[in-house]
């Protein structure tokens, strides 16, 4: 059972809440099915991201992945969207960043960054106008995320609904 099937089974419909529209605005850009839920009297969200489940105890507090309580940080991010390495202040939850002092955004629907005018970010050059063809890479450690099992006890949520 993958660590999202396993939050689902601990928080079942009933016991899902509805999401804030400041909630809504933290769920990281890569994250699904999400959803909060009250656990040990705090409002937690939970998401899906890409495969495993990830948690955090509200707004602006670290994401972290259910199965083994790792945070997710930025650095996990850098096989999603690409040069992360040439931008600046980059925000992994509004997906914002800057580039040579102006601001810029990361495209989802595209996985290209683009400048808030919606031009695309050529990195390469200024005059660069050819699309690059990069295929990221998947790290190892998001691949067996979900396939981790902990040996110790994390303060983390309930492994039963029983627990709760």
């Amino acid at each position: 059972m993958s660590s999202w099937e396993n939050v689902l089974d601990n928080f079942p419909p009933e016991l899902q809440l509805e999401l804030t529209e400041e909630e809504q605005a933290y769920i990281p850009v890569y994250a699904t099915e999400a959803f909060a839920a009250d656990y040990k009297e705090t409002r937690c969200l939970f998401a899906r991201f890409l495969t495993p489940g990830i948690w955090c105890e509200g707004v602006e507090t670290p994401w972290k992945f259910t199965a083994n309580n790792e945070e997710l940080a930025t650095r996990k991010y850098r096989f999603l969207v690409h040069h992360l390495d040439e931008v600046n202040n980059f925000d992994f939850i509004q997906r914002t960043a800057t580039f040579h002092g102006k601001q810029i955004k990361w495209d989802i629907l595209y996985s290209e960054w683009k400048y808030l005018n919606n031009r695309k970010v050529h990195f390469q050059s200024p005059s660069t106008s050819e699309a690059e063809d990069i295929q990221p890479r998947i790290p190892e450690e998001i691949k067996k995320a979900d396939s981790f099992i902990c040996r110790e006890r994390y303060s983390r949520p309930p492994v039963s609904a029983t627990n709760q």
